[in-house]
């Protein structure tokens, strides 16, 4: 009788043990946080985070990113603000306007510098912005990034933008409407811009410039990189090695960014010919504003056209609107 106590105590001995260890095991077991990230299909150096993704640098890192590809930047902004995406690639003068308008938002990373990728452009016999009074020039989307070129190419030149007419028409149909008369000058970008000059048509202002009037930046939610701060770092370790990689690895970078995005080769590449790719260094003091009065100077212009235009209805910190902490990290 004893020996069988003993059998059934030791079977139940170690049926607690393993239920147990179960038990714990499930306990420790995490879900890995999915970061949600948005881009347009329109602008090649955002494909950045195609080649992490594609490459494997993200997960390298340990870290699970979504990309959404949109066909503009209001459907991308709209998912934005709907708490549909953490973080987004936009326009250094979008992520301004977002966090103005009770969306609050950090700048972590910087994507690249326009110089030269955006521009307008003007038939030959135009040989300045002064030639264009009481012309059209376009720009595309009311309030967007190149309506404030615009304003500030006017601004530069010591011009009223009350001495011109102004047309709303997308990039993708300003040849069109140039051809056709019904503006005489319009905002552009690469890759439209090499297909413009090949057509003869003529730079009369571009961002060499208006230097970081536009810039492109990686922005998330506030809330988001409170809560995940070790993955948003995760995240700024693969880009850079990503820029690295593209850096030495240029065809096949570009191949890649080709076969994700609406772009050929061709395309991809005349963008990156007219950008600034910033090195970690040119990014910290980039985003250090007691160093850098062009980009402080830039921001404040930016805020003030959202201001005076009934955008934004306060005035915007800018110096909260970035945060170097990431790159500080990888500085260390």
């Amino acid at each position: 009788m004893k020996k069988y106590l003993f059998f059934f105590i030791l079977i139940y001995f170690f049926q607690n043990l393993f239920f147990n260890c179960a038990s714990e095991k499930k306990q420790t077991i995490q879900i890995e946080p999915v970061i949600k990230i948005g881009m347009t299909n329109q602008w090649a150096p955002y494909g950045i985070l195609i080649v992490a993704q594609e490459k494997g640098f993200f997960k390298k890192y340990g870290v699970n990113v979504e990309l959404t590809l949109t066909k503009n930047f209001d459907e991308l902004h709209k998912l934005y603000k709907s708490k549909k995406l953490d973080g987004i690639a936009t326009l250094f003068a979008d992520s301004i306007l977002l966090h103005g308008q009770n969306n609050p938002s950090k700048i972590v990373y910087i994507i690249n510098i326009s110089e030269g990728a955006d521009a307008i452009i003007a038939k030959p016999n135009y040989k300045n912005l002064a030639s264009l009074k009481n012309k059209k020039i376009s720009f595309d989307g009311i309030n967007s990034f190149s309506h404030i070129l615009v304003i500030h190419s006017l601004i530069n030149n010591g011009l009223d933008e009350n001495d011109y007419f102004f047309e709303n028409i997308p990039v993708a149909e300003v040849l069109k409407k140039l051809e056709e008369n019904t503006i005489q000058a319009g905002f552009i970008h690469e890759p439209y811009l090499s297909e413009a000059l090949k057509k003869g048509y003529k730079i009369i202002y571009s961002t060499k410039e208006s230097k970081d009037i536009i810039i492109d930046v990686l922005t998330f939610h506030s809330k988001t990189i409170k809560e995940q701060k070790k993955e948003i770092q995760k995240i700024i370790n693969a880009l850079y090695e990503t820029q690295n990689f593209i850096m030495k690895n240029q065809q096949e970078a570009y191949s890649i960014i080709s076969q994700k995005m609406d772009l050929s080769i061709a395309d991809v590449s005349s963008t990156f010919e007219k950008v600034k790719i910033p090195d970690l260094h040119f990014s910290l003091n980039l985003m250090d504003f007691e160093t850098q009065s062009e980009l402080l100077n830039s921001a404040k212009f930016i805020a003030d056209f959202y201001i005076n235009r009934g955008q934004v209805a306060y005035v915007i910190n800018i110096n909260s609107l970035f945060d170097r902490s990431f790159l500080n990290q990888i500085e260390k």
